[in-house]
């Protein structure tokens, strides 16, 4: 676990925990990262205080991929919903 001052704020260094791998701001998942849910769920792309804001991608278990904007971890804006044909 790594920390690191940046302009008299406390703020996080890229590291792995609990699934998640990528930036860090107070404690929170924050920047570009990946992240692999207990469930199979795989999320790859932008976090703003530990949730997917910006473009990411979101591989779900079930086979569906959903490509696009994410706000406070929700679809939200241009995307796109592939589903597995299996």
């Amino acid at each position: 676990y790594q920390r690191r001052v940046h302009g008299g704020t406390l703020g996080e260094e890229a590291h792995s925990q609990d699934g998640y791998e990528g930036g860090w701001r107070y404690d929170l998942e924050h920047g570009e990262g990946r992240r692999e849910f207990p469930n199979g769920d795989v999320y790859s792309g932008s976090w703003t205080a530990g949730l997917p804001r910006g473009t990411g991608t979101m591989k779900y278990a079930d086979g569906r991929v959903y490509e696009g904007l994410w706000e406070t971890g929700l679809w939200h804006g241009e995307g796109s919903l592939t589903r597995s044909t299996n």
